[in-house]
């Protein structure tokens, strides 16, 4: 059947299918947050001075843990959906070499390229720096998890 395809049918294939794991990605995350402050705020509210229960704080804290964990493992999953799109989009994108607009159309293709003078034009302070998804994801990732840790703790010190 594919060898009846036209360049545009490869490209709307091949774009549908990284945009459905695009948009996963940041549904996922967007859950991740959601649950997250969930559980902080159930954390939070055990960390007050009336509120004597450890265990609730440990599961709590627990679970903080196992959600970031399952999260984060998710989201690899689906970068590499993601990138696995990529790679047929700049397959498609090569066939455009004939187009004397061609270059100015391959944006995946030329996206590491660009990507990598960005990240070498920027410089040591932090708020210049050119990240990708996956880390500012595993940040928000690690973070919630170091929170689920210090809740941990928190619940062993107040048995």
């Amino acid at each position: 059947m594919t060898e009846n395809w036209t360049l545009g049918d490869k490209r709307e294939y091949a774009w549908e299918y990284f945009k459905l794991h695009a948009g996963q990605r940041m549904a996922l995350f967007n859950f991740f947050v959601v649950i997250s402050a969930i559980l902080t705020a159930g954390l939070a509210a055990t960390l007050k001075r009336e509120c004597d229960c450890p265990v609730f704080r440990f599961f709590l804290s627990v679970g903080m843990m196992v959600i970031s964990f399952v999260f984060w493992k998710l989201d690899q999953r689906v970068a590499y959906l993601i990138k696995h799109a990529e790679a047929a989009l700049k397959v498609i994108e090569c066939s455009l070499k004939e187009d004397p607009n061609g270059q100015h159309l391959s944006l995946f293709f030329s996206e590491e390229t660009k990507t990598r003078e960005l990240k070498e034009s920027t410089c040591w302070k932090p708020w210049s720096w050119h990240m990708k998804y996956s880390k500012c994801f595993g940040v928000v990732y690690v973070v919630f998890a170091v929170i689920g840790l210090i809740g941990v703790v928190a619940a062993i010190l107040r048995w």
